[in-house]
């Protein structure tokens, strides 16, 4: 079994390489894009396994038919300005980071395949990429922390993959990029500064000469640099903020590490030379960020300015505070995929990293208490947690959210983040028990039973602590059945990690050694067991798009669009998403997202009355339109209406359009779910539920 291990271990690359291939092949994807082929009433029939998410609309709503659009896009495909998006000049690599032909992709490394697939490959080329290279990425820095505990590190790895944070957010809001990135920028660090220990340790050096050191530090640098630029352009503080966190702890601990080598080693010429090309790096391959970012800027400055100052989201500011009661929601977590009533946030907003807080924590002040010392990683984690910890849960004056820059973020994201940086000290807690107790060559023969029974109270409390916690902020969500069977699964797991950590395992034969071996492969059997449940069927395993692509409807718009690409159409008397469908066809759409105000353009059918307020352009209507919105349309026939624009939620707002408005808007076609009594509107198609109309 260690030699097909050790093989596995040794081709992981090659097989994880051909595993990608295999995917992008059959055009394989998680998208939850069904749900739209649903909703005009169609079979979806290229789900494999799993379901689609309702609650998912983000992704297959906005963020898919988007990318889509970028493909069809009468004006170029894949163009940095959308003409599609909006039906308007509209920014498409800093709004949901869409796919363009931009030098600028190298920080976008899994949109890459969009640029030369067909779609289907594109999105498997998107989906499968990230989740093989994050789970690869999550087992190299695990061996890292755990000190090349190689079984560890799968765990690290299927738990943080398969996290439900991760799954529930995979496809949007760059979460499962900053992962990759923070983690192997660490790793790539490391690298980095251990690049010639090797040479140091060889009798004869020529083997790995001062300019292969310098080669591979390069290389390593550049992947740096390709990280920190993957990481900022994702572009969403809530999580980048915290994160950011996390990366200078990990970077500290890292320099600290490394601090002996240069300190021992001053006099020695290489590392002089090392020194000075350590510094070349750092200003060239800086340089080189700030001026791509800067590129970034200098493109979308206007769309940048709008989005910051729209009356939703608008220049975010929190003190944090408030979701400290979550903080044992990993109980509740892993059935998330199996229900279709939603606990007291919904789903996606209740989903953290599976933590076990606070056993990582207890942990390691028993490991300081008994060995009389502490561990460096582990104590800057320590001191993220808590800083964590306090905005999440307590908040903090509006100076320090503003100074420590966390205002940007929110107390239920920063509470994602701390969940990371929880699992992190369990694994590192863990790590570092076990190989003290390992250093003392002690057996499970030498633990007293009251040790197996203090561990197993242990579990069994913070397992009950947490399925009480959990069931009062969810009252009704769990039968009692349910909640036993949490209390009984983590009971089991917390178990394990503690004697994962405590109880060294001989090679003996004798029976109370086969019995721990038994406990550890049980434990190991639980684990993936509630790491499968929980994060393998969030998303629906998907093969190819054949059903989006032959929605009926939609082919008829199509057809008509062929004919006048330059058009402009409006879905009337539909909701989000499919406000959004014609995206899929590249068909210029103004009431589709709005990612950013059109505000010209709704200003131009802005009636309010007080002339005043209108030349200064803050009308009543101003603060309904100047925002981030899912747009309704409704056509009606009387122009005197009252109300043109309504809020009907934070990010949607509806718009009563009279035939007068559409021609303002420079509207050709209508798609519509309502049959328009107007001869003004030709209707070009009747599809049953749908209807085509042309303004004359």
């Amino acid at each position: 079994m260690n030699k097909y291990m050790d093989k596995v271990f040794k081709y992981r690359y090659i097989m994880a390489a051909i595993i990608f291939a295999a995917c992008v092949f059959v055009g394989l994807n998680g998208s939850s894009i069904g749900c739209l082929v649903e909703q005009f009433g169609q079979a979806d029939k290229d789900v494999l396994f799993g379901v689609s998410r309702q609650i998912r609309s983000d992704e297959f709503g906005t963020f898919t038919p988007m990318t889509w659009a970028q493909y069809r896009d009468p004006a170029g495909s894949f163009s940095y300005f959308s003409s599609v998006i909006r039906g308007a000049k509209t920014d498409a690599f800093i709004t949901y980071g869409q796919p363009v032909r931009s030098i600028l992709m190298l920080f976008r490394p899994f949109q890459i395949g969009y640029l030369f697939l067909p779609i289907a490959q594109g999105m498997a080329f998107f989906w499968c990429g990230r989740f093989i290279v994050l789970l690869m990425v999550s087992f190299e820095f695990a061996r890292l922390i755990t000190d090349d505990d190689r079984r560890l590190s799968v765990i690290y790895s299927l738990m943080t993959t398969l996290a439900p944070a991760v799954q529930w957010w995979f496809a949007v809001n760059g979460f499962v990029e900053m992962l990759i990135a923070a983690q192997l920028s660490i790793v790539l660090l490391n690298k980095y500064l251990n690049v010639n220990k090797s040479r140091d340790n060889r009798s004869d050096k020529s083997d790995i000469s001062f300019k292969r050191v310098i080669l591979y530090k390069i290389i390593y640098a550049i992947g740096i640099m390709l990280c920190a630029g993957t990481f900022i352009l994702t572009l969403y503080p809530a999580w980048m903020v915290p994160m950011a966190y996390v990366i200078l702890a990990l970077i500290l601990w890292q320099l600290w590490d490394d601090r002996k080598r240069y300190g021992t080693a001053s006099n020695d010429s290489d590392v002089k030379r090392e020194r000075i090309t350590d510094v070349c790096l750092v200003v060239v391959l800086a340089g080189i960020l700030s001026f791509s970012l800067y590129l970034v800027y200098n493109k979308s400055a206007e769309a940048i300015s709008l989005i910051m100052n729209t009356s939703y989201p608008g220049r975010r500011f929190e003190t944090g505070g408030g979701a400290g009661r979550h903080l044992f929601n990993y109980i509740s977590e892993i059935w998330y995929a199996h229900r279709n009533a939603s606990p007291y946030y919904n789903v996606c907003e209740s989903a953290y990293f599976i933590d076990l807080f606070p056993l990582g924590h207890i942990l390691y002040l028993f490991y300081v208490l008994k060995n009389k010392k502490t561990d460096v990683l582990a104590n800057v984690l320590f001191v993220i947690s808590i800083v964590l910890f306090t905005y999440a849960a307590i908040g903090v004056p509006d100076v320090v959210a503003k100074l420590s820059l966390l205002g940007y973020s929110t107390a239920n994201r920063a509470l994602v983040i701390f969940s990371f940086v929880s699992f992190l000290m369990l694994i590192r807690s863990v790590s570092i028990i076990k190989s003290s107790f390992e250093a003392l060559e002690k057996t499970h023969n030498e633990v007293s039973a009251f040790v197996y029974i203090t561990m197993l109270v242990i579990s069994a409390v913070i397992s009950m602590v947490a399925v009480i916690i959990t069931r009062s902020i969810n009252p009704g969500y769990f039968s009692l059945k349910i909640l036993a069977v949490s209390f009984v699964l983590f009971t089991i797991i917390i178990y394990g990690f503690l004697q994962y950590a405590f109880v060294h395992i001989g090679s003996g034969d004798n029976f109370g050694t086969q019995i721990c071996k038994g406990i550890k492969v049980f434990w190991q059997m639980v684990l993936i067991f509630m790491i499968f449940f929980s994060g393998l069927l969030v998303n629906p395993i998907r093969l190819g798009v054949q059903s989006v692509d032959a929605i009926p409807e939609l082919q008829k718009a199509a057809e008509i669009s062929e004919q006048d690409r330059d058009a402009l159409w409006i879905v009337e008397g539909c909701n989000y998403p499919i406000t959004n469908a014609l995206l899929l066809k590249g068909i210029r759409t103004i009431n589709s997202t709005n990612v950013y105000p059109d505000i010209e353009r709704w200003k131009n059918i802005d009636t309010s009355n007080d002339s005043k307020s209108k030349e200064k352009g803050v009308t009543d209507n101003y603060k309904i339109y100047n925002r981030y919105a899912h747009i309704e349309t409704e056509y009606i026939n009387d122009s005197s209406v009252s109300q043109k624009f309504k809020l009907i939620d934070q990010d949607c707002f509806r718009v009563y359009l009279t035939y007068d408005d559409l021609k303002k808007l420079d509207v050709r076609y209508v798609f519509s779910s309502s049959v328009i009594d107007d001869e003004r509107l030709e209707l070009l198609e009747d599809m049953g539920d749908y209807h085509i109309y042309r303004c004359k």
